[in-house]
This record gives C-alpha cells, sequence and structure tokens, in this order.
C-alpha cells in the first residue's frame, strides 16, 4: 500500500516489479500485479489509521522541532473541504454543501482539518467529519496533539477554539 501511494504515478505493475515483491517463505515466488490491488480491497481503516498516526508523529513532529523557531516547534492548523466518492452512502454520510434551487454539490464532501509541519509541510494530525461539521469544532480535537514548547499558526476563526491556557 505504501509504495502504490509513494509511487501513484505508476501503474501497479511497475510498482510490484520495482519493489520486487515476493511472498512469504523459502520460494521467494514473485506477487502477482493483481495481489496487491486485492489486499487493498481486504485492508479496513484501522490498519491504515495506525499507520498513518505511526508515521505523522514521528516525522512531522520530528520535522517541526528541526525546523524550529527560537527553540519551538513551528506548525500551522487550518481546515479545508474534499471531495469523496459519489455514492448514496457518502451522501447520506458525509452531506454537501448547498446549490441552492439546483439541489446539493456535484460530490459528497467531507470536512478536513491538519495539525501540519509548516516547514516540511508534513501532517501530524488529521480529523474528517462530516461537511456540516464546522473547522472549529474539528479543531477541538486537533489541540491535543499539538505538543508543549511549540508554535501555532492559525486563521483567525481558530482563536476562538483555543483551549485556555494556549
Amino acid at each position: 500500500m505504501l509504495g502504490m501511494a509513494l509511487y501513484r504515478n505508476w501503474s501497479i505493475s511497475r510498482v510490484v516489479s520495482h519493489l520486487h515483491l515476493a511472498l512469504p517463505g523459502e520460494t521467494g515466488r514473485g506477487v502477482a500485479p493483481s495481489a496487491p490491488v486485492q489486499a487493498r480491497a481486504r485492508l479496513e481503516e484501522e490498519p491504515m489509521r495506525w499507520l498513518f498516526e505511526r508515521c505523522a508523529k514521528s516525522w512531522a513532529h520530528r520535522s517541526a522541532r528541526q525546523h524550529g523557531h527560537f527553540g519551538l516547534a513551528v506548525y500551522g492548523v487550518d481546515g479545508t473541504t474534499v471531495r469523496v466518492p459519489d455514492s448514496e452512502e457518502n451522501r447520506a454520510h458525509f452531506g454537501g454543501q448547498s446549490a441552492g434551487d439546483l439541489g446539493s454539490s456535484a460530490y459528497p464532501q467531507a470536512r478536513m482539518v491538519t495539525l501540519m509541519a509548516l516547514r516540511s509541510h508534513l501532517l501530524a494530525a488529521a480529523r474528517f467529519a462530516p461537511y456540516a461539521v464546522g473547522e472549529t469544532t474539528l479543531a477541538d480535537e486537533i489541540w491535543r496533539e499539538l505538543p508543549d514548547d511549540s508554535l501555532c499558526i492559525v486563521d483567525r476563526e481558530f482563536l476562538a477554539a483555543l483551549p485556555a491556557g494556549h
């Protein structure tokens, strides 16, 4: 899965060949190009969450400290919306923008707020919710990810969402 993400502009067959993927055991038989696609389809949310959280905490926080300012790790918090695949389930769960008399947006949309190491743009934390959930609500969950001895750049709307003492 990581190889497909890192080489996202390549075909899966090329990624499998480039990474020399092999089945476990002594035979060392190569993996069929269709195997990663089938494995990705079986992969649930939790392993990807686990992987993101471990990588984010290690890489992003290290980067923020390494590129700090006067001894403070430098972060930013901001929000955006992202399109999600158009399905009845996603429309029911995520919703989307109102298009007035035309109905709703062409695709369902998720709200996302991230904590980012500003110099490297590595994500340290991310929260997703249906479109109707506000950015400041999601930011409430992000603040606990902000380390002590850090400087965080935010849009003015996030000032109201800062916890006491920050």
